[in-house]
């Protein structure tokens, strides 16, 4: 069997993101697009006559093992280096309603005793997914999006350290940055659980979402496409 249609896959995200991008994502991560737009392909003359929903798992996949591995693990070593439990929890006050049990809402932190709270750093979180990823940044204040100073801090720091950014900016861009993982979270949950058959438009927009139209997985391996979405 010809691999001209991987070949051309490869080279089509190539000529939207820029080799850099597409080198930085991780070899499983390129696999994955590369199944889905495949499986996407083939399925496609189909139309509604069968699910789609094989077709955007294997780049979803792709999508948490990036936001794991290039923004979840960095940040949690990050806070661990910068903050005391205490300082985070100050920091992000406006993050952690009056109800909410801190040690609850974050992966990051933990309680040990009635009244120490130390973070938690040890091993890989194989657990975080794309819900862990929004609820480990930013938190949900009368429908607005608020992301943590924490993580603002962070960005400037190191994921944007090569670049005049104001705190505005990345507010702005990560919370859409966020509304839009929430909405393939819900695609990806329907595909892998019990919901509803996928349509084509459906693995269409999830697909273009995460290449073409926000290019989201590149955003995450590569700040140049983050920050030029932010001022462009």
């Amino acid at each position: 069997m010809s691999n001209e249609p991987i070949i051309e896959i490869k080279n089509r995200v190539i000529n939207i993101w820029g080799e850099e991008a597409w080198n930085s994502l991780q070899p499983e991560t390129q696999t994955g697009i590369i199944t889905s737009e495949l499986c996407y392909s083939q399925f496609n003359s189909y139309g509604s006559s069968v699910d789609f929903s094989s077709s955007i798992v294997p780049i979803m996949r792709g999508l948490e093992r990036e936001l794991r591995d290039v923004f979840l693990v960095p940040y949690r070593k990050y806070l661990s280096e910068k903050y005391t439990p205490q300082e985070y929890l100050s920091s992000n006050s406006k993050s952690f309603r009056r109800n909410d049990n801190p040690c609850e809402k974050r992966k990051f932190i933990i309680q040990k005793g009635k009244d120490e709270i130390i973070f938690f750093v040890e091993g890989i979180p194989e657990e975080y997914t794309i819900g862990n990823f929004k609820n480990s940044i930013s938190s949900l204040n009368c429908g607005k999006i608020i992301i943590d100073q924490s993580f603002i801090q962070y960005a400037k720091c190191v994921f944007f350290k090569s670049y005049d950014i104001q705190t505005d900016d990345i507010e702005k861009c990560f919370g859409k940055f966020i509304q839009d993982l929430v909405r393939l979270r819900r695609l990806r949950n329907d595909s892998s659980h019990l919901g509803k058959v996928m349509s084509p438009s459906d693995a269409k927009f999830a697909i273009e979402k995460l290449i073409e139209l926000e290019k989201i997985l590149a955003k995450i391996v590569d700040p140049s496409i983050f920050y030029n979405s932010v001022i462009g």
